[in-house]
């Protein structure tokens, strides 16, 4: 376990946000180069590389480079250029006021740490980029140049769990034209904060509040509104923790103190808080109240159960900022049917409106495997050597695997990992004593390859 945390701190001391895995790209390639290991780096910054024994079966053991960054309102941090600073407490490990990147980095730093393993084991260690995003580095790999048709990813959150199948994703946007007219009034600034955030599909469940939906709702219910900014959240696949809003409004300080008690009541954490200010320019009450309808329409959480209390589909509003004329959309689904009538749903709202709706990226999801070898090897290595079943399960999050699958119908895809715990978030942890579970369940698996 040591040697994956000091892996892992390296990767940390790199910026691999989406979008920017070039210097982590580069790292990997000396990695391999100091180990004499045969490695490729493609265009779009995906690295191969292969430690083949002749006498193994060759495994693809798989995790994407990027990472979510979010960080803490009151932080000064820019991701492009500083270290993570990691803090071990506990037995957890996570960053002082911002994501760790252990989804996926521990991931990649495992997979490091078995190709400088000394056993001989068998191994193509395929690294991609832009996982968080639009899954770029997967779609565009070149997938003809792997061996085996078995392949491990470690893109999961619990070492009690073997996931063999995701659901599709659709993110989507929603632009328009703000349109303002000059005042001189006498305004508020509204920010809703503390929330905890989360993962948009492994999350998306558990109540944590959205602060956009949150302070929507507020807007709502005051009187006379005229909007003059409305931002919060950023990317797709993170559930808003923070949203603030500057607005001119009638009896304000008298109607706000109700609702401000009626969030703190179903969230403990939640912090909204509101100060005078000059307000300038806003919108007109009119198209104030009908963007603020729009934006109440989408809500975030489950949208559609099926006949067991499963989700069907899901649904986050991830971004909006008012100025740019921007709102981010995304939508899980385990239904192709029913996403369809989703994405005709928010089209005609954004229409409506006089709005355009586009689709920025849509994946599909990953359908288990019927009689999956790799499925059956791991759950009774698991059961040997950790004295326990593995869960295997479906979950309602987007993978790469999906995309594996698509690319390669052959491959066995199966998703494995140590404990994660508030993915995407600044409460983001890992448990380090399942990394080395994890790391002990791959080490025997490779053996009897």
């Amino acid at each position: 376990m040591n040697k994956t945390i000091e892996y892992f701190k390296t990767l940390s001391s790199i910026p691999r946000e989406s979008k920017n895995e070039g210097a982590v790209a580069n790292y990997l390639v000396s990695f391999a180069k100091q180990h004499n290991l045969p490695v490729v780096k493609d265009k779009f910054n995906n690295v191969l590389i292969k430690k083949i024994n002749k006498g193994r079966e060759p495994v693809i053991l798989q995790s994407h480079t990027d990472m979510v960054c979010v960080k803490e309102q009151d932080y000064n941090f820019n991701f492009a250029t500083m270290p993570l600073k990691l803090v071990e407490e506990g037995g957890y490990l996570y960053a002082y006021k911002t994501s760790l990147g252990a989804d996926n980095g521990i991931g990649v730093a495992m997979i490091l740490s078995l190709l400088a393993d000394e056993n001989d084991y068998s191994i193509e260690a395929l690294f991609t980029t832009d996982e968080e995003v639009t899954m770029t580095g997967a779609i565009n790999f070149d997938y003809s140049s792997l061996i085996s048709n078995k392949l491990i990813s470690l893109d999961g959150f619990s070492s009690k769990q073997l996931i063999n199948g995701c659901a599709s994703i659709c993110d989507s946007t929603i632009n328009f034209n703000p349109k303002y007219e000059k005042t001189n009034e006498d305004g508020y600034t509204i920010t809703v904060s503390g929330l905890k955030g989360g993962h948009s599909g492994a999350d998306i469940d558990k109540n944590v509040g959205n602060a956009i939906n949150i302070l929507t709702e507020i807007l709502l219910n005051l009187k006379d509104v005229e909007l003059n900014t409305l931002k919060g959240g950023n990317q797709f696949n993170f559930i808003p923790n923070y949203a603030t809003a500057t607005i001119t409004a009638s009896n304000f300080e008298k109607t706000i103190s109700p609702l401000i008690a009626k969030f703190k009541s179903e969230f403990s954490n939640i912090k909204i808080e509101f100060q005078e200010t000059k307000v300038t320019k806003v919108l007109t009450k009119t198209f104030s109240y009908n963007f603020l309808n729009l934006l109440n329409s989408i809500k975030t959480g489950v949208i559609v159960k099926n006949e067991n209390g499963g989700i069907l589909l899901s649904q986050n509003l991830s971004c909006v900022n008012l100025e740019e004329g921007l709102i981010k959309i995304s939508n899980r689904a385990n239904s192709t049917k029913v996403e369809d009538e989703q994405i005709l749903f928010l089209k005609t709202l954004a229409e409506t409106s006089g709005f355009e709706y586009k689709i920025f990226d849509r994946q599909v999801g990953l359908t288990p495997s019927k009689n999956s070898k790799l499925t059956t090897q791991l759950c009774e290595i698991n059961k040997q050597i950790n004295n326990e079943e593995l869960e295997v399960t479906t979950k309602h999050i987007s993978v790469e695997g999906a995309i594996f699958k698509q690319m390669k119908s052959n491959l066995d895809v199966v998703i494995v990992s140590p404990d994660i715990y508030d993915v995407h978030s600044t409460k983001e942890r890992v448990y380090l004593p399942s990394v080395n579970k994890t790391y002990n369940l791959l080490e025997n698996f490779l053996k009897v390859q």
